[in-house]
């Protein structure tokens, strides 16, 4: 029996002194999950290197509400760097 997952609103943090190092979310690769197993997931495409990727919907509108300048990536990308050079 699958469960219906519902996501809490969070109220954006006020910080004192203002972040600007990059935020970069990272998005599965198509290669590495070739049929996901949850419908929320939408097909998309690496800003950086342009490989097919999928999105995490419920995930994503979280993200942005805490880091509303989220650069969302493929995994290579976040961890090879790829991401941070490309800024």
């Amino acid at each position: 029996m699958r469960r219906k997952v519902t996501f809490l609103k969070v109220a954006p943090a006020t910080a004192a002194t203002k972040d600007t190092r990059p935020v970069f979310a990272t998005m599965p690769l198509r290669k590495n999950v070739p049929t996901p197993c949850n419908p929320e997931w939408k097909a998309a495409t690496c800003p950086v290197c342009g490989q097919a990727c999928w999105l995490q919907t419920g995930n994503a509108e979280l993200v942005r509400q805490i880091y509303p300048n989220a650069k969302f990536v493929c995994s290579e990308c976040a961890w090879t760097g790829k991401a941070a050079a490309n800024q």
